[in-house]
């Protein structure tokens, strides 16, 4: 094979792999648990302290990458594409599902911790580099949601009632004396 035949390959073989980066990264840095987020790195913690932002940060670089896998088959694979391009789609679809999906968040799943600690090196710059289009995006996202009914989630206050009931609850379990628990709730 000449090297003007392994390109399109390399080219179709780097899209998935980028993919499947993308993929992986978002399933590995959002299964980590509590406990797993304390003993990370600085930088996965940093990633997860922003779950929003790296959220449409991650799906961006997938789209893209995902885009630019369908729209670069035809030049890459001009005589498949043109041929049979039901069949060249249903293969690439195919390839993009396991290479790109499955195989990298089932290995991401069982590996959450390394994972998240491989990928967060690459994706904090890459966080700080979209940034612009992000703030589009999350524009955008705020006004799709405020127009579903979904607005900023308000931090809920505790109510005198809730103290009340929290006090009672602590006196009659003795994790506090009684006396204290009617001096606290006057």
């Amino acid at each position: 094979m000449t090297l003007a035949e392994a390109l399109p390959w390399l080219g179709a073989s780097a899209m998935l792999l980028g993919s499947g980066f993308f993929s992986g990264a978002e399933t590995a840095l959002f299964s980590l648990g509590e406990d797993d987020l304390k003993l990370s790195k600085p930088r996965v913690r940093k990633l997860l302290s922003q779950p929003r932002e790296l959220l449409v940060t991650v799906l961006l670089g997938n789209l893209f990458i995902n885009l630019l896998f369908f729209t670069s088959l035809p030049y890459l694979f001009p005589s498949a594409a043109h041929s049979h391009p039901i069949l060249t789609g249903a293969q690439a679809l195919l390839a993009l599902l396991v290479v790109g999906e499955i195989v990298p968040k089932t290995l991401a799943l069982r590996s959450s911790k390394r994972v998240a600690s491989l990928v967060a090196v690459p994706l904090v710059p890459f966080l700080a580099w979209l940034r612009p289009i992000r703030r589009v995006v999350n524009a955008i996202l705020d006004v799709v949601l405020r127009a579903l009914g979904v607005g900023p989630a308000a931090e809920r206050g505790v109510s005198p009632q809730d103290l009340a009931t929290a006090l009672e609850l602590s006196a009659q379990d003795g994790a506090i004396a009684a006396r204290e628990a009617d001096l606290l709730s006057e």
